[in-house]
């Protein structure tokens, strides 16, 4: 998970975006609401307590931004129920960056309509 992370921190970075990156649920919650960014990458499995009840603590703040759950586990179930709890998208594990990228712009778009 680590090495995902930081090469995901790394390229994005390099793209030019502010990164706030944490391997803990409640922590990336608690930098959510104090630094309320535009977009959320969350793994789905991350220290702390289960993501999907990150996304549901999130999608219940004042704060509305789009968050995209990332995981190496192909399983459907988890991304149906990500996706009905308010996920943006849902994509698996190795990380496509194109499609990833072409993702976060097409929320930061609809962000700004």
């Amino acid at each position: 998970m680590m090495m995902s992370c930081e090469l995901l921190e790394k390229f994005f970075t390099m793209k030019g975006y502010d990164i706030y990156m944490t391997y803990d649920n409640i922590q990336a919650s608690e930098i959510a609401m104090s630094v309320k960014p535009d977009i959320i990458l969350l793994g789905v499995t991350m220290l702390g307590e289960d993501s999907l009840a990150a996304l549901r603590r999130l999608r219940e703040s004042e704060h509305k931004v789009a968050i995209i759950i990332l995981t190496a586990a192909k399983n459907i179930e988890i991304a149906k129920n990500a996706l009905k709890m308010g996920a943006a998208d849902y994509l698996t594990k190795p990380v496509n960056f194109a499609l990833l990228e072409q993702k976060i712009a097409s929320c930061l778009m609809k962000s700004r309509k």
